[in-house]
């Protein structure tokens, strides 16, 4: 991965992560806020679809994990991955949700981000789900 400044919010969210990795239930309450909030989005623009995208193969990743179907994942990614989507539902972050508009444009960033830096794993992931089904 590549070096980069981590946001004090960021940060609070990776432990955050942490701590929700140890708790199936805090992990499926996470999943479901996350889904839920992307069920208010507007899907329609194209930038906002590929969030949409990524933030759903971060979310099959995770209960693919889980599930111990697919253990392909290093921890520290995982973390990663989870960090992700509690910045996402965070409704405080660097630039609060409520704000119209620009109020997404950090979680897509964030978002973006982690899915940059995974590419090759989340790749091999999309791999593995294509040849199981």
């Amino acid at each position: 991965m590549t070096q980069y400044k981590e946001h004090r919010k960021f940060k609070n969210a990776k432990a955050r992560a942490e701590r929700i990795l140890r708790n199936p239930d805090k992990l499926k309450n996470l999943i479901t806020m996350a889904l839920d909030k992307l069920n208010t989005m507007d899907k329609s623009k194209s930038s906002v679809g590929d969030f949409f995208r990524r933030v759903k193969v971060f979310i099959r990743m995770i209960k693919a994990y889980i599930r111990g179907d697919y253990r392909m994942i290093p921890w520290k990614m995982m973390v990663m991955l989870v960090a992700g989507l509690v910045y996402f539902v965070m409704p405080l972050d660097i630039l609060p949700d409520f704000i119209p508009v620009t109020g997404f444009l950090d979680d897509i960033t964030v978002i973006i981000w982690i899915f940059n830096n995974f590419k090759s794993e989340i790749d091999a992931f999309e791999a593995w789900e294509r040849n199981t089904i």
